[in-house]
């Protein structure tokens, strides 16, 4: 079985961030080409009719039960890591309306306790937090209301699997072991993000816009108010952003009080919430060796250049000492799911507390559609106006509201791209 050959092949990246090197590796470090050798993966075998491939090369593999997922990997298949396998679930909230009080383990009497068990004192006390982009309380501490349903708790950590098994299926769908206090409904605080675009076309659809967030700016609140943007004032002569409040409230006007010859449709839209449906549940895989300060993350990833950086930025900043970071990737099909998502965080806490053990945290399917980034319900209201004489649209306004959950995630990136159109080419000569 030959290594893998860095120079030629390049699979094995490494890198020094936040003062760690970070190695970022196939799993057991093996060059690809021994995948084909064990028959994990198979040669391509093209049609020629067609000219495409006739089936994936992991097709094989993957429907007869191979280990390709990293889902299937467990300690035993990782070299230079120890055989004994650790496992660990998260306690959750299921009430996002009052605070939270704790959690009472009483149903798993003394045989089914945990060998460990991290709350959120534990990572204030060892400096382990989430990194910038995910927002705060990766374990909620006791006395917070909830920032959204199936918020994690409190992690439990068991050497053996038989006893993890039965403590897991004791403890799941039983609402009584999270205390709750009193109710305090769900939490009020500004959107993830508020903006809007504005555009005036100028006398036929070549002619320069009058004014258009593609070619002057964007409009973003300049404060929130009881949660509310506060815009602008408009201005024709003003600054950028008045000026873009000048054209939007006159377009309102016309709208509200359209030109006889105009027709003024306006219609109400909603979507429903959407789950994803990977076929593979979120998991991790992680050791970390306290004699080299080394630690080894498996995780199913679509960004595992992201998953470094923020896994060595996380590591660097708590009191754990770690000069390596290996990072091993399976690529997934995740739909957005396993892109910028936090399970790998909870594998990292995982590690630091496995007691020099790999542990293993892995969904199950209710656990991963409890837990799994969402596509939120949306709200959306049209309104056009348009000349009943020449029929081409006069105005177009539409406006969002986007459900952004309860951690930020890419939910503005992904709002801000759903804008109306914007261009020149297109007939309506006011969109807002």
């Amino acid at each position: 079985m030959r290594e893998l050959d860095r120079s030629r092949r390049g699979f094995l990246k490494a890198s020094a961030i936040a003062g760690l090197t970070v190695i970022i590796a196939p799993l057991g470090s093996r060059a690809f080409a021994a995948l084909f050798e064990e028959k994990i993966l198979t040669p391509i075998q093209w049609d020629t009719a067609s000219g495409s491939a006739k089936f994936r090369i992991d097709g094989i593999a993957k429907v007869t039960g191979s280990k390709v997922f990293a889902r299937d990997v467990r300690a035993a298949d990782m070299p230079h890591w120890p055989n004994q396998q650790s496992h660990a679930f998260i306690l959750r909230t299921t009430q996002a309306d009052r605070t939270y009080e704790g959690f009472d383990l009483s149903l798993l009497g003394d045989e089914l306790q945990p060998d460990r068990v991290v709350t959120a004192a534990e990572l204030a006390r060892d400096g382990l937090a989430f990194p910038a982009f995910y927002g705060d309380d990766m374990l909620l501490p006791p006395g917070k209301t909830p920032a959204y349903l199936g918020q994690a708790v409190a992690m439990l950590i068991y050497r053996d699997f038989a006893r993890f098994r039965f403590a897991k299926d004791k403890l799941q769908f039983r609402d009584e072991i999270i205390r709750y206090g009193e109710k305090t409904g769900p939490l009020q605080r500004d959107p993830w993000g508020t903006f809007r675009f504005v555009r005036v076309g100028g006398s036929t659809a070549y002619d320069e816009d009058t004014f258009s967030s593609l070619k002057d700016t964007m409009l973003f609140p300049s404060a929130m108010r009881k949660h509310e943007p506060v815009w602008a004032a408009g201005r024709q002569d003003g600054k950028l952003d008045e000026q873009g409040m000048f054209y939007a409230q006159g377009m309102q006007g016309e709208l509200d009080h359209p030109p006889a010859d105009w027709l003024v449709l306006e219609r109400n839209y909603s979507t429903q919430s959407i789950d994803t449906a990977a076929l593979e549940p979120d998991n991790t895989n992680c050791w970390y060796d306290v004699t080299t300060q080394s630690l080894h993350m498996v995780v199913p990833t679509q960004g595992p250049h992201e998953v470094a950086e923020s896994a060595a930025g996380m590591a660097a900043k708590s009191r754990f000492p770690v000069k390596n970071l290996f990072v091993h990737p399976v690529y997934t099909v995740g739909y957005g799911s396993k892109d910028h998502f936090t399970v790998p965080f909870y594998g990292l806490v995982a590690a630091m507390y496995g007691d020099g053990r790999p542990v293993r945290l892995a969904f199950d399917r209710y656990e991963q559609f409890q837990t799994s980034i969402k596509r939120h319900a949306s709200k959306m209201r049209y309104r056009i106006g348009i000349d009943k004489k020449t029929n081409p649209l006069q105005s177009f306004k539409v406006e969002f509201e986007v459900d952004g959950g309860g951690r930020c995630n890419f939910s503005p990136s992904v709002a801000m791209v759903g804008h109306p159109p914007r261009s020149r080419s297109t007939t309506s000569r006011r969109a807002t």
